[in-house]
């Protein structure tokens, strides 16, 4: 096992952790699935990754 301190709860074990902030909340109907997809061209989420600059124009 890689060096460092050890996280887990006895189900998962990791070497690593990142904290998240909160920065600002949207409204439900703003940013949905469809929104992204048909205006911004995302059909997936899958983590954190580069966004087109006009959807990261629309979310400031």
């Amino acid at each position: 096992m890689a060096a460092g301190k050890l996280h887990g709860d006895g189900n998962v074990r990791m070497t690593s952790l990142m904290k998240i902030k909160l920065q600002k909340r949207y409204p439900p109907d703003q940013f949905t699935f469809a929104v992204l997809s048909e205006k911004y061209g995302i059909h997936a989420v899958r983590g954190p990754r580069g966004i087109p600059k006009h959807l990261s124009e629309a979310l400031k």
